[in-house]
């Protein structure tokens, strides 16, 4: 399978350009991601279901008390967001009226994103098969 590029028209510019996006395949849910995880391993599903949520309340513990967290994958993070009045005002993101907020931050190893750049193939419009991909820039989301 292919990672599917569409164009849109740059509205930023409109200058007649197009910034290309990634057709986006249906979701993976998280019993299929497990089931594939468990695959040619010891380990079960209810192994790799417990494991997961297990990382899931280590980010939660570390970064809500300010930690960065580095994994094989990358590092997580929170990042602040919102303005203040001033330096007396406070950043207050548990209301909802003030603006704040804090954001989840995740920045991949540059190993991840060498795989994508080797492993994946692109899939033009109107194009009669796939091409290496090359990853610039990864965006948070």
């Amino acid at each position: 399978m292919s990672v599917k590029i569409i164009y849109k028209a740059n509205t930023l510019k409109k200058d007649g350009s197009f910034l290309p996006s990634i057709a986006q395949q249906s979701l993976i849910s998280q019993k299929d991601l497990l089931a594939y995880m468990a695959k040619d391993t010891a380990l079960e599903v209810r192994d790799m279901r417990s494991t997961l949520e297990s990382f899931e309340e280590a980010l939660k513990f570390f970064l809500t008390k300010g930690f960065r967290i580095e994994t094989p994958l990358g590092t997580f993070g929170l990042r602040a967001r919102g303005t203040v009045r001033s330096e007396e005002d406070f950043f207050r993101p548990d209301e909802p009226s003030s603006g704040h907020d804090l954001a989840l931050l995740f920045r991949p190893h540059a190993e991840l994103k060498g795989y994508f750049n080797q492993h994946a193939s692109i899939e033009y419009p109107d194009y009669a098969g796939p091409t290496g991909a090359k990853i610039k820039q990864v965006s948070n989301m």
